[in-house]
């Protein structure tokens, strides 16, 4: 994996002050795609974005360069990094739908207040699964996943649902905290699970 740190005044010297950031954004991943490479992660003024924070719509993506203080990216090629992210889901998947199962019953049985920290860590877990997929998502291109048609309504189910139990900590509605977890997170994490088998098919061929 290949880390490149630009200091805002190098990007200003290079682009335009007040172009804004997702045109960089799009320009590195177009020249980087000519190579067969994917942007890892991206690092805006030492605050990780996340890919909602990617787009052009988002406070990043419409950030002028002006702004910038410092960016980093971190690239891999698609090949050594696809089989990485396949092997680690495949192993931590079966954990995390255990984990929901387990949560959901703490919750009513026991109480919240003090799985509190658990559901935080689940909640991350799934933000980083979706964000890992996508890469993974980039690996194999659009031909591959045509195939397999059911990857944009699962990750778009993933996205509601993690609204749905960051709504529900804020309304304090605990019982329908443990319902999702038990039921729609449990489901759909077992949706990647056979999306992982289907990708490291692809990848074998």
């Amino acid at each position: 994996m290949d880390k490149i740190r630009i200091s805002g005044a190098d990007l200003r010297d290079f682009y335009q002050p007040a172009q804004k950031l997702s045109q960089v954004f799009q320009e590195i991943e177009n020249e980087l795609a000519a190579k067969n490479q994917i942007i890892c992660r991206l690092i805006v003024n030492a605050h990780v974005l996340n890919e909602a924070e990617e787009s052009f719509e988002s406070e990043f993506g419409n950030m002028p360069l002006e702004m910038v203080e410092s960016f980093e990216y971190w690239t891999d090629h698609a090949k050594q990094l696809a089989p990485n992210i396949i092997r680690s889901w495949k192993k931590l998947l079966p954990e995390l739908i255990a984990n929901c199962d387990d949560l959901a019953a703490r919750i009513r049985f026991d109480g919240a207040h003090e799985q509190m920290p658990r559901v935080e860590r689940l909640v991350e877990n799934c933000q980083y699964l979706v964000e890992s997929l996508v890469l993974l998502r980039q690996s194999l291109g659009d031909t591959a996943l045509a195939q397999y048609t059911d990857w944009a309504v699962a990750q778009e189910q993933m996205e509601h649902l993690l609204k749905e139990a960051l709504l529900s900590i804020e309304k304090k509605d605990f019982q329908l905290l443990a319902d999702v977890l038990e039921f729609d997170f449990a489901h759909n994490l077992g949706q990647w699970i056979r999306f992982l088998d289907f990708a490291e098919k692809q990848l074998s061929i």
